[in-house]
Formats: C-alpha cells, sequence, structure tokens
C-alpha cells in the first residue's frame, strides 16, 4: 500500500494524541457555562469532553482551564493525563497569555520531552509576510517548494469542492474521522488519456509540479488522498512513502497540496530535512505557506512536512470549509511516482486502484438509507462531470459566455512562503541541551497534535 509514513525521522508509525473529530462529528458548538468548569463533582473524562465543546467554539482561556483540571486530578500513569498535558502544552505555546509562572516548562519536563517545535512554528504569522519585506534567500531554494495561486479554472475548482465538501457522501463512504481513520489513497495512471474527471484535475496539477521538478513530466502513475480537518487539527510530521517504508523507503518525485479552502487551518510546514540525510538530525529550518483556497503547493517528496494546528478562530465562511465552528480545512494531496505498484482491496486503504466503473455506473439501493454502503457505491460519481464543464460550459456551473471570466489565470506564488528557524527549542530548564542535535527519541520530540 502506497502510504505516507507518519514519522519523524524513521520513527515508528504513531500520532500523539490525536483528537478523533471529522466532517460530522459536531453538529453545533454550545457554549458551556463557567460555573460548569467548578463545579467538585465534574469528574477528569467530563472536563476533557468539556475541552473539547470548548476548543470547536474558540474558548481558549476555558480550556486550559478544563484542562488544568485534568492534569492535576488524574493519575501520573493515566493515558488521560498525557493527552490533556499535551493539549494544554500546545495551547500555552500558541497562546503565551494562557499561561502561567513555569507551566509550560513543568508539563514538558513531566512529559519526557528533550525538544519541542519552536515558537516560530506553533506561534506562526497569521498573515504571510508581505512580499516587499521579503528577502530572497527567505524563499525555498530550487528543488525544495513551488507554489501555485488559481491553480484550476474557477468551475473545476468548485466541483472539487462540493465533492470533498464537508457533508460529502465522500467521507462518509470512507468513515473518515480525522486522526483516527486508517490511511487511504487512489492510483491514477498519468501514462493514459483520462478517464474521469480526477484525471484532469490530476494532469493539471501534474503540469504545474513539472514547472518546478522536470522529473514529474516523467511520472507514470500519482496517488491522491485528501483531508477535511477542524481549524485546530494538525498532522505530525512525516515522510511522504510507499508502504510506510516496509521493504525500503521510497518516496514520490514530489507531492503536491491544493487547498480547496481558505482561512481555516493552519499553514503547511516544509522541512529542510531529507529522510536520507546522514548523519541523522533534527530539522534547523523550513519554510511555511499558508492555506489559501486555489492554491497548489509542491515540494521535493523526500522532504519532511507537516500541517500545524491552526491559531485563533478561522476566518473563512464557504461552501467547503463549512461555517462557524464547523469550518474545515479541506486538502488534496497528489504524489507524483515513476512507478507504483496499485493494491486492489474491497475495503478503503492505501493505493487502491481508482474506481472507474462506479464513477460511471447508476447508483445501487443498498437498501441502507443513505448509510455507509450507499454512500461507499455512490461517491466515486463525484468525480465524472463532463469535460466541457471544467472551464464552465454549457451544463456546468457557468456558461460559456462567463467562461472567459473563470478560466484559471495560475500564476507562480512563492512569496507564499516564509522561512522558519529554529524549528526546534531545547525544553531543559537548564538550557544544557543545544541544537542542532543528534537524533532524540520520538517521544522525547513535543510536536502537541
Amino acid at each position: 500500500m502506497v502510504q505516507r509514513q507518519k514519522l519523524l525521522l524513521g520513527a515508528s508509525v504513531r500520532r500523539l494524541g490525536s483528537v478523533p473529530t471529522g466532517p460530522s462529528t459536531t453538529k453545533t458548538a454550545k457554549r458551556i457555562p463557567k460555573a460548569a468548569l467548578h463545579q467538585s463533582s465534574t469528574t477528569p473524562k467530563q472536563y476533557y469532553r468539556a475541552y473539547s465543546q470548548l476548543h470547536r467554539s474558540g474558548q481558549l482561556k476555558a480550556c486550559a482551564s478544563a484542562l488544568r483540571r485534568v492534569y492535576d486530578r488524574v493519575e501520573a500513569t493515566s493515558a488521560l493525563k498525557r493527552r490533556a498535558g499535551d493539549r494544554l502544552a500546545l495551547l500555552l505555546c500558541q497562546d503565551p497569555s494562557l499561561r502561567q509562572p513555569n507551566e509550560l516548562q513543568r508539563l514538558l519536563v513531566e512529559g519526557g520531552y528533550a525538544v519541542r517545535l519552536s515558537d516560530a512554528v506553533l506561534r506562526y504569522p497569521l498573515d504571510a509576510p508581505k512580499t516587499s519585506i521579503q528577502k530572497q534567500s527567505d524563499r525555498p531554494p530550487a528543488g525544495t517548494a513551488h507554489a501555485v495561486d488559481d491553480a484550476l479554472p474557477l468551475p473545476m475548482l468548485r466541483k472539487l469542492q462540493v465533492a470533498f465538501g464537508a457533508d460529502s457522501t465522500f467521507w462518509k463512504g470512507h468513515t473518515y474521522r480525522c486522526g483516527a481513520s486508517p490511511f487511504f489513497s487512489y492510483v491514477h495512471r498519468l501514462d493514459e488519456p483520462p478517464r474521469c474527471s480526477l484525471d484532469r484535475v490530476i494532469k493539471r496539477l501534474q503540469k504545474h509540479a513539472a514547472e518546478a521538478f522536470p522529473l514529474v513530466k516523467a511520472a507514470t502513475r500519482a496517488e491522491w488522498w485528501a483531508h477535511c480537518r477542524p481549524h485546530h487539527t494538525g498532522h505530525q510530521l512525516h515522510f511522504d512513502s510507499d508502504d510506510e517504508g516496509r521493504g525500503g523507503v521510497r518516496h514520490p518525485i514530489a507531492s503536491c497540496v491544493l487547498y480547496l479552502s481558505g482561512g481555516v487551518g493552519g499553514p503547511t510546514l516544509i522541512t529542510e530535512q531529507h529522510a536520507a540525510s546522514r548523519p541523522p538530525r533534527l530539522a534547523a529550518a523550513g519554510w511555511a505557506v499558508h492555506p489559501h483556497e486555489n492554491r497548489a503547493v509542491i515540494f521535493n517528496g523526500s522532504l519532511l512536512h507537516a500541517v500545524i494546528p491552526g491559531r485563533g478562530s478561522p476566518t473563512a465562511d464557504d461552501e467547503t470549509g463549512g461555517r462557524g465552528a464547523l469550518k474545515r480545512r479541506v486538502s488534496l494531496m497528489v504524489a507524483f511516482w515513476s512507478s507504483i505498484r496499485e493494491r486492489p482491496g474491497e475495503v478503503p486503504a492505501s493505493a487502491r486502484p481508482f474506481p472507474y466503473e462506479a464513477a460511471s455506473s447508476p447508483a445501487n439501493d443498498f437498501g441502507d438509507g443513505g448509510g455507509i454502503l450507499s454512500a461507499r457505491n455512490s461517491w466515486p460519481r463525484l468525480f465524472d462531470w463532463p469535460p466541457g464543464e471544467d472551464e464552465g460550459g454549457e451544463g456546468g456551473l457557468l456558461h460559456r459566455s462567463n467562461a472567459a471570466s473563470t478560466t484559471s489565470t495560475s500564476k507562480p506564488a512563492s512569496n507564499a512562503f516564509w522561512r522558519v528557524e529554529p524549528i526546534w527549542e531545547p525544553v531543559s530548564k537548564h538550557g544544557d541541551v543545544k541544537l542542532p542535535m543528534s537524533m532524540p527519541a520520538y517521544e522525547q520530540c513535543f510536536q502537541g497534535f
């Protein structure tokens, strides 16, 4: 199976306390009375559930209060204490105004951490640096990362926003829950004519990728997957790899992220660290870029990268990201490979062949009232619109007379990046840990998400 290897420099697959939230987890974000957080009868688990709800509604001060009560009331060996400590430490890293004296240091030391993601990473600027103050040396060097704005024609983008919208059958058909679902992806051939609309999308992204990574032009396969993340949810540092590195580590030529929503979630972080770096050391620097609707970010497939949890509150209201507490950071990822083995199977998993027959077949009634079986059968049809609708043709979202104004005029967006340095900071309260340092144990690296 072709899978993104969720590794921190070769460590085993692991998530540090991912919050299992998905597109349909919560329909409303009710405000919890503050008095409820101070009742002596409230249990640690109730406080933790309150934290999750408060977080979705942006009540960060109350979040910190709820997490402190969990952390202080449960045993040191409790998994709940570990989760609460990590969540609280992340809140304090991203918003110093919530900190109590020496609190962050104490949480990280008691958690056994030697290093943590730096303030430059977790407290990223909410607005990208202005072009006028950027230096050429702050931009990613050639062969590292590249960005394109207005990557797709607007009608094609709108089709994808419907297909991957927060309430789409795509997510139900894969029983998707952000941070909890097993990884799944689909493989398409690039050496044959397009067979569905998603093939045409991938071809356009391949063209953008080849401008920065010429070897992508000769790629024979593309593997894609998608995510629909709540604003405060991130994705730990990892490498994209084939079959999680089993049988030898292989990386794609390049990977591409297409943002289908904007103003929701944190930036993508791409570090300078390669999987084959010798001797292995923690990344010293990298580059970040904010999610912006219809922006494509392409980067070297062997680089360590992550999604940073969103700070504050999301700013966008759109059909894909949702509204209020339901807003989502929606993205489509495509990895370009010189060769890759497809792995057929009945249930969603990595490197499945794309179900072309289901995409063009009529709906089947599974008698489950529009449940998972029906969704699993119907979602491929989301990618079966006619070629003439890619740019607003007859029968599409826009009439032909309007097509000229909606055709993508893609343009490089290298100024969207800013340099991030350092990536890591030492935790030692005595300051006796110096960076850069050789590779610490995975459990000693605090990412907080």
